[in-house]
């Protein structure tokens, strides 16, 4: 099998979360981000023939390929090891509701510094002004006006973490993760990216456990 990803995406990572915890052999594969559907191309040059979503898409071979998130994270669970069970979502939880809410905050922070970090999906001028084009149009500012007001953005981000609840540890159920850790850690993740922000030690300690749980990679090395 293989997977197709963007390696900033927040969904995304939670495909590659699910197939790394449930010990899937598949190939990962990063196209270039192009801002559209359908071709798109490899940071080698190699054109691939995706379907009309974006990433994530799951080729589980020549014939068949899974796209939408749900029915590719439906897929990995139902095919990879019957033996790493992922816990039911807790009804009660919040904190995703409460990361979405903030989201914008987040994402002005995180826009600008995704496409400044050397991922794979960003080695040509053309990937990284499509995204920039993109994003922009989402934040409503452009780049260079959201990284001059990182002072403003990173003290509100820092508070919501400060009340956000830190969700329950994979070390606290036998080292098994959540659908609920599928969904927060992506958003989590991301955050890892700005220098300097504050995490509070008991969700620092969640995005490590979990990042291990799913050999998936936090992004405090390359902050900016």
């Amino acid at each position: 099998m293989k997977l197709y990803i963007y390696h900033h995406c927040p969904k995304c990572l939670r495909t590659l979360m699910v197939a790394n915890y449930k010990d899937l052999p598949l190939s990962i594969h990063y196209p270039l981000h192009s801002g559209k559907s359908g071709m798109a191309s490899e940071d080698n040059g190699a054109a691939i023939n995706l379907p009309e979503e974006k990433p994530p898409v799951l080729a589980v071979n020549d014939e068949l390929s899974v796209s939408g998130l749900d029915a590719i994270l439906s897929h990995l669970d139902e095919v990879g090891s019957a033996d790493k069970t992922i816990r039911a979502a807790n009804a009660a939880n919040t904190a995703i509701a409460t990361l979405e809410h903030h989201r914008q905050t987040f994402d002005a922070l995180i826009m600008p510094r995704a496409m400044a970090l050397g991922l794979p999906e960003f080695t040509t001028g053309e990937a990284i002004d499509a995204y920039k084009q993109d994003k922009e149009n989402t934040l409503g500012f452009d780049f260079t006006q959201a990284m001059a007001d990182t002072k403003t953005h990173q003290p509100a981000a820092e508070a919501v973490l400060q009340w956000l609840p830190a969700p329950e540890k994979p070390s606290a159920h036998n080292g098994t993760i959540s659908w609920d850790d599928v969904k927060i850690f992506p958003l989590l993740r991301n955050l890892s990216m700005v220098r300097g922000l504050n995490f509070p030690q008991a969700l620092l300690d969640y995005m490590h456990e979990v990042a291990e749980c799913t050999n998936t990679e936090l992004y405090f090395a390359k902050a900016i």
